[in-house]
Protein backbone atom coordinates (compact mmCIF):
# COMPACT_ATOMS: atom_id res chain seq x y z
CA UNK A 1 0.00 0.00 0.00
CA UNK A 2 1.14 3.54 -0.74
CA UNK A 3 0.98 4.54 2.97
CA UNK A 4 3.68 1.95 3.68
CA UNK A 5 5.93 2.89 0.80
CA UNK A 6 9.29 4.50 1.49
CA UNK A 7 8.57 7.15 -1.13
CA UNK A 8 5.37 8.21 0.59
CA UNK A 9 6.97 8.28 4.04
CA UNK A 10 9.92 10.31 2.78
CA UNK A 11 7.57 12.67 0.96
CA UNK A 12 5.46 13.22 4.08
CA UNK A 13 8.53 13.74 6.26
CA UNK A 14 10.24 16.17 3.92
CA UNK A 15 6.98 17.91 2.99
CA UNK A 16 6.12 18.51 6.63
CA UNK A 17 9.59 19.89 7.28
CA UNK A 18 9.68 22.11 4.20
CA UNK A 19 6.18 23.43 4.79
CA UNK A 20 6.79 23.99 8.50
CA UNK A 21 10.09 25.69 7.74
CA UNK A 22 8.48 27.88 5.12
CA UNK A 23 5.62 28.66 7.50
CA UNK A 24 8.11 29.91 10.08
CA UNK A 25 9.91 31.83 7.33
CA UNK A 26 6.61 33.24 6.13
CA UNK A 27 5.71 34.40 9.62
CA UNK A 28 9.12 36.05 9.86
CA UNK A 29 8.53 37.77 6.49
CA UNK A 30 5.09 38.97 7.55
CA UNK A 31 6.54 40.31 10.79
CA UNK A 32 9.43 42.04 9.01
CA UNK A 33 7.06 43.60 6.46
CA UNK A 34 5.28 45.31 9.34
CA UNK A 35 8.30 46.53 11.32
CA UNK A 36 10.66 47.57 8.51
CA UNK A 37 9.97 49.56 5.34
CA UNK A 38 9.85 48.22 1.76
CA UNK A 39 13.17 50.06 1.29
CA UNK A 40 14.85 47.98 4.02
CA UNK A 41 13.06 44.88 2.76
CA UNK A 42 14.71 45.58 -0.59
CA UNK A 43 18.15 45.85 1.03
CA UNK A 44 17.75 42.38 2.54
CA UNK A 45 16.52 40.95 -0.78
CA UNK A 46 19.37 42.50 -2.79
CA UNK A 47 22.00 41.29 -0.31
CA UNK A 48 20.83 37.67 -0.37
CA UNK A 49 20.39 37.67 -4.17
CA UNK A 50 23.85 39.17 -4.72
CA UNK A 51 25.58 36.65 -2.45
CA UNK A 52 23.65 33.77 -4.04
CA UNK A 53 25.94 33.95 -7.08
CA UNK A 54 28.98 33.40 -4.88
CA UNK A 55 27.22 30.56 -3.05
CA UNK A 56 26.88 28.70 -6.34
CA UNK A 57 30.62 28.29 -6.69
CA UNK A 58 31.00 26.76 -3.25
CA UNK A 59 29.43 23.47 -4.32
CA UNK A 60 30.73 23.27 -7.90
CA UNK A 61 27.86 20.90 -8.68
CA UNK A 62 29.43 18.21 -6.45
CA UNK A 63 26.32 17.64 -4.34
CA UNK A 64 24.04 16.27 -7.08
CA UNK A 65 26.70 13.87 -8.35
CA UNK A 66 27.45 12.80 -4.76
CA UNK A 67 23.77 11.96 -4.17
CA UNK A 68 23.81 9.69 -7.22
CA UNK A 69 27.08 7.95 -6.25
CA UNK A 70 26.19 7.44 -2.59
CA UNK A 71 22.71 6.17 -3.47
CA UNK A 72 24.34 3.43 -5.54
CA UNK A 73 27.25 2.57 -3.21
CA UNK A 74 27.21 3.45 0.49
CA UNK A 75 30.73 2.17 1.07
CA UNK A 76 32.08 5.41 -0.43
CA UNK A 77 30.37 7.76 2.04
CA UNK A 78 33.55 8.80 3.91
CA UNK A 79 35.46 9.34 0.68
CA UNK A 80 32.82 11.68 -0.68
CA UNK A 81 32.15 13.57 2.55
CA UNK A 82 35.85 14.18 3.26
CA UNK A 83 36.75 15.33 -0.23
CA UNK A 84 33.59 17.25 -1.07
CA UNK A 85 33.49 19.21 2.20
CA UNK A 86 37.24 19.90 2.12
CA UNK A 87 37.10 21.34 -1.39
CA UNK A 88 34.02 23.40 -0.54
CA UNK A 89 35.70 24.90 2.54
CA UNK A 90 38.63 26.09 0.44
CA UNK A 91 36.23 27.48 -2.14
CA UNK A 92 34.30 29.30 0.58
CA UNK A 93 37.42 31.01 1.90
CA UNK A 94 38.50 32.21 -1.56
CA UNK A 95 34.99 33.30 -2.50
CA UNK A 96 34.52 35.24 0.73
CA UNK A 97 37.70 37.22 0.05
CA UNK A 98 36.46 37.95 -3.48
CA UNK A 99 33.02 38.94 -2.18
CA UNK A 100 34.48 41.45 0.27
CA UNK A 101 36.65 43.00 -2.45
CA UNK A 102 33.77 43.29 -4.92
CA UNK A 103 31.42 44.68 -2.28
CA UNK A 104 33.75 47.57 -1.48
CA UNK A 105 33.74 48.52 -5.18
CA UNK A 106 29.95 48.78 -5.36
CA UNK A 107 28.45 52.26 -5.45
CA UNK A 108 25.93 51.39 -2.75
CA UNK A 109 25.15 52.56 0.78
CA UNK A 110 27.31 51.50 3.70
CA UNK A 111 24.37 49.62 5.20
CA UNK A 112 23.87 47.58 2.04
CA UNK A 113 27.58 46.73 1.87
CA UNK A 114 27.58 45.62 5.52
CA UNK A 115 24.53 43.43 4.89
CA UNK A 116 26.20 41.78 1.89
CA UNK A 117 29.36 40.96 3.85
CA UNK A 118 27.37 39.63 6.81
CA UNK A 119 25.38 37.31 4.60
CA UNK A 120 28.64 36.32 2.91
CA UNK A 121 29.43 34.15 5.94
CA UNK A 122 26.76 31.83 4.57
CA UNK A 123 29.51 30.65 2.19
CA UNK A 124 31.13 28.75 5.06
CA UNK A 125 27.79 27.36 6.21
CA UNK A 126 27.10 26.11 2.69
CA UNK A 127 30.52 24.49 2.53
CA UNK A 128 29.70 22.31 5.52
CA UNK A 129 26.26 21.15 4.45
CA UNK A 130 25.70 17.39 4.38
CA UNK A 131 22.27 17.31 2.76
CA UNK A 132 23.78 15.41 -0.18
CA UNK A 133 24.78 12.58 2.17
CA UNK A 134 21.41 12.25 3.90
CA UNK A 135 19.60 12.50 0.58
CA UNK A 136 21.80 9.80 -0.93
CA UNK A 137 21.22 7.35 1.94
CA UNK A 138 17.55 8.41 2.12
CA UNK A 139 17.75 9.57 5.75
CA UNK A 140 15.48 12.51 5.14
CA UNK A 141 14.70 12.99 8.83
CA UNK A 142 18.06 14.71 9.31
CA UNK A 143 17.30 17.09 6.46
CA UNK A 144 13.80 17.65 7.84
CA UNK A 145 14.94 18.40 11.40
CA UNK A 146 17.57 20.81 10.09
CA UNK A 147 14.96 22.71 8.07
CA UNK A 148 12.49 23.00 10.96
CA UNK A 149 15.09 23.84 13.61
CA UNK A 150 16.85 26.46 11.51
CA UNK A 151 13.61 28.20 10.55
CA UNK A 152 12.18 28.17 14.08
CA UNK A 153 15.39 29.58 15.56
CA UNK A 154 15.54 32.31 12.90
CA UNK A 155 11.92 33.29 13.55
CA UNK A 156 12.56 33.49 17.29
CA UNK A 157 15.61 35.71 16.84
CA UNK A 158 13.85 38.03 14.40
CA UNK A 159 10.77 38.51 16.57
CA UNK A 160 12.86 39.13 19.69
CA UNK A 161 15.45 41.51 18.29
CA UNK A 162 14.22 43.19 15.06
CA UNK A 163 11.99 46.19 15.80
CA UNK A 164 12.58 48.80 13.06
CA UNK A 165 14.75 49.81 10.08
CA UNK A 166 17.77 50.28 12.35
CA UNK A 167 17.78 46.52 12.90
CA UNK A 168 17.92 45.63 9.19
CA UNK A 169 21.44 44.20 9.40
CA UNK A 170 20.39 41.90 12.25
CA UNK A 171 18.09 39.99 9.88
CA UNK A 172 21.13 38.83 7.88
CA UNK A 173 23.06 38.02 11.06
CA UNK A 174 20.22 35.80 12.27
CA UNK A 175 19.97 34.03 8.90
CA UNK A 176 23.62 33.04 9.16
CA UNK A 177 23.55 32.08 12.84
CA UNK A 178 20.45 29.90 12.57
CA UNK A 179 21.81 28.09 9.51
CA UNK A 180 25.22 27.62 11.11
CA UNK A 181 23.83 26.09 14.32
CA UNK A 182 21.76 23.42 12.60
CA UNK A 183 24.27 22.60 9.87
CA UNK A 184 26.68 22.04 12.74
CA UNK A 185 24.17 19.64 14.27
CA UNK A 186 24.01 17.71 10.97
CA UNK A 187 27.78 17.37 11.07
CA UNK A 188 27.57 16.04 14.62
CA UNK A 189 25.05 13.40 13.47
CA UNK A 190 27.39 12.34 10.67
CA UNK A 191 30.41 11.96 12.93
CA UNK A 192 28.38 10.07 15.54
CA UNK A 193 26.75 7.56 13.19
CA UNK A 194 28.72 7.41 9.94
CA UNK A 195 32.37 8.27 10.54
CA UNK A 196 34.79 11.01 11.50
CA UNK A 197 35.49 13.89 9.16
CA UNK A 198 39.03 14.24 7.88
CA UNK A 199 40.28 17.14 5.78
CA UNK A 200 41.24 15.32 2.60
CA UNK A 201 41.74 16.27 -1.02
CA UNK A 202 42.43 13.38 -3.37
CA UNK A 203 43.41 15.25 -6.52
CA UNK A 204 42.49 12.48 -8.93
CA UNK A 205 39.18 11.87 -7.18
CA UNK A 206 38.29 15.57 -7.14
CA UNK A 207 39.32 15.98 -10.77
CA UNK A 208 37.08 13.10 -11.82
CA UNK A 209 34.22 14.46 -9.73
CA UNK A 210 34.63 17.92 -11.23
CA UNK A 211 34.61 16.53 -14.78
CA UNK A 212 31.22 14.97 -14.03
CA UNK A 213 29.80 17.91 -12.12
CA UNK A 214 30.92 21.06 -13.93
CA UNK A 215 27.98 20.94 -16.36
CA UNK A 216 25.73 20.94 -13.29
CA UNK A 217 27.55 24.01 -11.98
CA UNK A 218 26.83 25.74 -15.27
CA UNK A 219 23.21 24.59 -15.10
CA UNK A 220 22.70 25.89 -11.57
CA UNK A 221 24.48 29.14 -12.42
CA UNK A 222 22.27 29.68 -15.43
CA UNK A 223 19.15 28.77 -13.44
CA UNK A 224 20.13 31.24 -10.73
CA UNK A 225 20.71 33.93 -13.33
CA UNK A 226 17.19 33.67 -14.66
CA UNK A 227 15.87 33.13 -11.13
CA UNK A 228 17.68 35.86 -9.15
CA UNK A 229 19.08 38.23 -11.75
CA UNK A 230 15.84 40.18 -11.84
CA UNK A 231 16.29 41.15 -8.17
CA UNK A 232 19.92 42.12 -8.71
CA UNK A 233 19.17 44.11 -11.87
CA UNK A 234 16.26 45.85 -10.16
CA UNK A 235 18.70 46.81 -7.42
CA UNK A 236 21.05 48.42 -9.92
CA UNK A 237 18.42 49.91 -12.28
CA UNK A 238 15.66 50.88 -9.85
CA UNK A 239 15.26 51.70 -6.14
CA UNK A 240 15.43 49.50 -3.04
CA UNK A 241 11.69 50.16 -2.65
CA UNK A 242 10.96 48.48 -5.99
CA UNK A 243 13.24 45.59 -5.06
CA UNK A 244 11.24 45.23 -1.85
CA UNK A 245 7.91 45.17 -3.71
CA UNK A 246 9.14 42.56 -6.18
CA UNK A 247 10.70 40.51 -3.41
CA UNK A 248 7.28 40.23 -1.75
CA UNK A 249 5.75 38.64 -4.85
CA UNK A 250 8.82 36.48 -5.45
CA UNK A 251 8.79 35.09 -1.90
CA UNK A 252 5.19 33.93 -2.34
CA UNK A 253 6.11 32.40 -5.71
CA UNK A 254 9.02 30.50 -4.14
CA UNK A 255 6.73 29.05 -1.51
CA UNK A 256 4.23 28.07 -4.22
CA UNK A 257 6.85 26.03 -6.08
CA UNK A 258 8.35 24.56 -2.90
CA UNK A 259 6.52 21.20 -3.24
CA UNK A 260 8.15 20.67 -6.66
CA UNK A 261 11.56 20.54 -5.00
CA UNK A 262 10.31 18.17 -2.31
CA UNK A 263 8.97 15.68 -4.86
CA UNK A 264 12.20 15.96 -6.87
CA UNK A 265 14.36 15.19 -3.81
CA UNK A 266 12.32 12.07 -3.11
CA UNK A 267 12.30 10.71 -6.65
CA UNK A 268 15.77 11.73 -7.90
CA UNK A 269 17.65 8.77 -6.32
CA UNK A 270 15.13 6.34 -7.90
CA UNK A 271 15.39 8.03 -11.29
CA UNK A 272 19.20 8.06 -11.22
CA UNK A 273 19.41 4.93 -13.38
CA UNK A 274 17.98 5.33 -16.87
CA UNK A 275 17.04 1.70 -17.53
CA UNK A 276 14.45 -0.08 -19.63
CA UNK A 277 12.62 -1.65 -16.68
CA UNK A 278 8.98 -1.63 -15.72
CA UNK A 279 9.86 -0.21 -12.28
CA UNK A 280 11.77 2.72 -13.77
CA UNK A 281 8.84 3.55 -16.04
CA UNK A 282 6.43 3.37 -13.10
CA UNK A 283 8.63 5.71 -11.08
CA UNK A 284 8.95 8.15 -13.98
CA UNK A 285 5.19 8.10 -14.59
CA UNK A 286 4.41 8.59 -10.89
CA UNK A 287 6.90 11.47 -10.68
CA UNK A 288 5.32 13.21 -13.67
CA UNK A 289 1.71 12.79 -12.52
CA UNK A 290 2.54 13.82 -8.96
CA UNK A 291 4.25 17.00 -10.14
CA UNK A 292 1.44 18.05 -12.48
CA UNK A 293 -1.27 17.49 -9.87
CA UNK A 294 0.60 19.49 -7.25
CA UNK A 295 1.28 22.27 -9.76
CA UNK A 296 -2.40 22.63 -10.64
CA UNK A 297 -3.63 22.42 -7.06
CA UNK A 298 -1.26 25.15 -5.92
CA UNK A 299 -1.06 27.57 -8.85
CA UNK A 300 -4.76 28.08 -9.64
CA UNK A 301 -6.05 29.16 -6.18
CA UNK A 302 -3.03 31.39 -5.54
CA UNK A 303 -3.47 33.07 -8.93
CA UNK A 304 -7.15 33.80 -8.26
CA UNK A 305 -6.57 35.27 -4.80
CA UNK A 306 -3.11 36.81 -5.24
CA UNK A 307 -4.07 40.31 -4.11
CA UNK A 308 -5.71 39.11 -0.91
CA UNK A 309 -2.73 36.88 -0.15
CA UNK A 310 -0.27 39.77 -0.52
CA UNK A 311 -2.34 42.01 1.73
CA UNK A 312 -2.74 39.27 4.33
CA UNK A 313 0.95 38.39 4.46
CA UNK A 314 2.75 41.67 3.83
CA UNK A 315 0.13 44.37 4.34
CA UNK A 316 -1.56 46.92 2.06
CA UNK A 317 1.72 48.77 1.35
CA UNK A 318 2.80 45.77 -0.79
CA UNK A 319 -0.35 45.52 -2.96
CA UNK A 320 1.62 46.91 -5.89
CA UNK A 321 3.12 43.40 -6.14
CA UNK A 322 -0.20 41.85 -7.24
CA UNK A 323 0.43 41.84 -11.01
CA UNK A 324 4.01 40.61 -10.72
CA UNK A 325 2.79 37.79 -8.47
CA UNK A 326 0.13 36.77 -11.01
CA UNK A 327 2.79 36.63 -13.73
CA UNK A 328 5.09 34.53 -11.54
CA UNK A 329 2.28 32.15 -10.58
CA UNK A 330 1.45 31.65 -14.26
CA UNK A 331 5.11 30.75 -14.56
CA UNK A 332 4.63 28.14 -11.81
CA UNK A 333 3.26 25.45 -14.11
CA UNK A 334 6.06 26.06 -16.60
CA UNK A 335 8.57 25.61 -13.78
CA UNK A 336 6.79 22.39 -12.79
CA UNK A 337 7.14 20.89 -16.25
CA UNK A 338 10.70 22.15 -16.65
CA UNK A 339 11.61 20.20 -13.51
CA UNK A 340 9.81 17.07 -14.74
CA UNK A 341 11.60 17.09 -18.09
CA UNK A 342 14.82 18.80 -17.05
CA UNK A 343 16.14 17.64 -13.69
CA UNK A 344 16.24 13.89 -14.46
CA UNK A 345 18.67 14.76 -17.25
CA UNK A 346 21.24 15.75 -14.61
CA UNK A 347 21.49 12.15 -13.36
CA UNK A 348 21.20 10.48 -16.77
CA UNK A 349 24.55 11.72 -18.05
CA UNK A 350 22.90 14.57 -19.96
CA UNK A 351 24.31 17.35 -17.78
CA UNK A 352 25.98 19.14 -20.69
CA UNK A 353 22.77 19.34 -22.68
CA UNK A 354 20.89 20.51 -19.61
CA UNK A 355 23.51 23.18 -19.04
CA UNK A 356 23.22 24.35 -22.65
CA UNK A 357 19.46 24.78 -22.32
CA UNK A 358 19.76 26.69 -19.05
CA UNK A 359 22.42 28.89 -20.62
CA UNK A 360 19.91 29.75 -23.32
CA UNK A 361 17.39 30.58 -20.59
CA UNK A 362 19.90 32.78 -18.78
CA UNK A 363 20.81 34.70 -21.93
CA UNK A 364 17.12 35.16 -22.69
CA UNK A 365 16.55 36.42 -19.17
CA UNK A 366 19.39 38.94 -19.31
CA UNK A 367 18.18 40.39 -22.61
CA UNK A 368 14.56 40.56 -21.48
CA UNK A 369 15.45 42.16 -18.15
CA UNK A 370 17.44 44.85 -19.92
CA UNK A 371 14.49 45.51 -22.22
CA UNK A 372 11.62 45.22 -19.75
CA UNK A 373 12.83 46.49 -16.36
CA UNK A 374 13.44 50.14 -17.41
CA UNK A 375 9.88 50.45 -18.71
CA UNK A 376 7.90 48.06 -16.50
CA UNK A 377 10.04 47.75 -13.35
CA UNK A 378 9.15 44.69 -11.21
CA UNK A 379 6.33 43.63 -13.56
CA UNK A 380 8.86 43.55 -16.40
CA UNK A 381 11.20 41.45 -14.25
CA UNK A 382 8.41 38.94 -13.61
CA UNK A 383 7.55 38.73 -17.31
CA UNK A 384 11.22 38.22 -18.19
CA UNK A 385 11.33 35.31 -15.73
CA UNK A 386 8.25 33.69 -17.28
CA UNK A 387 9.48 33.98 -20.86
CA UNK A 388 12.94 32.68 -19.90
CA UNK A 389 11.42 29.65 -18.18
CA UNK A 390 9.32 28.98 -21.26
CA UNK A 391 12.48 28.87 -23.38
CA UNK A 392 14.04 26.42 -20.91
CA UNK A 393 10.93 24.23 -20.87
CA UNK A 394 10.98 23.88 -24.66
CA UNK A 395 14.67 22.98 -24.65
CA UNK A 396 14.60 20.37 -21.88
CA UNK A 397 11.46 18.77 -23.31
CA UNK A 398 13.21 18.11 -26.62
CA UNK A 399 16.21 16.50 -24.87
CA UNK A 400 14.00 14.52 -22.48
CA UNK A 401 11.95 13.00 -25.29
CA UNK A 402 15.10 12.00 -27.17
CA UNK A 403 16.53 10.43 -23.99
CA UNK A 404 13.59 8.19 -23.11
CA UNK A 405 12.41 7.38 -26.64
CA UNK A 406 14.67 4.28 -26.91
CA UNK A 407 13.13 2.87 -23.72
CA UNK A 408 9.68 2.80 -25.25
CA UNK A 409 10.78 1.22 -28.51
CA UNK A 410 12.35 -1.88 -26.91
CA UNK A 411 11.09 -4.76 -24.84
CA UNK A 412 10.85 -4.03 -21.13
CA UNK A 413 13.16 -5.73 -18.62
CA UNK A 414 11.42 -6.87 -15.46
Amino acid sequence: MILKSKVFKNFVSLSFAELTGKLFGFIALAYLARVISPHSFGIIAFSTAFVSYFLLFVELGFDVISVKKIANDRSIISKYVNNVVSVKLINALLLFALLVAVTFLLEKSTLLKVCIIIYGFMLFVQAGTLDFLFQGIEKFKYISLNIIGKSAFYLLLVMLFVKDDLDTYKVLVFMVISAMVFKGWQFYVYMKHYGKFKFEIDKQFVKKLFNESYPLLISVLMATIYGNLDLVMLGFMKTNYEVGIYNASYKIFLIAILPFGIVLKIYLPMLSRLKNTSQFKKDLRAFTVFMILIGLIISIPLFLFSGKIIELVFGAQYLAADLSLKILLANGMIVCMSIVFGNPLTVWGKQKYHAMVLSLGAITNIVLNVLLIPAYSYNGAALATLLSELAVFIGVTIIFVKSIKPLYSKAVTI
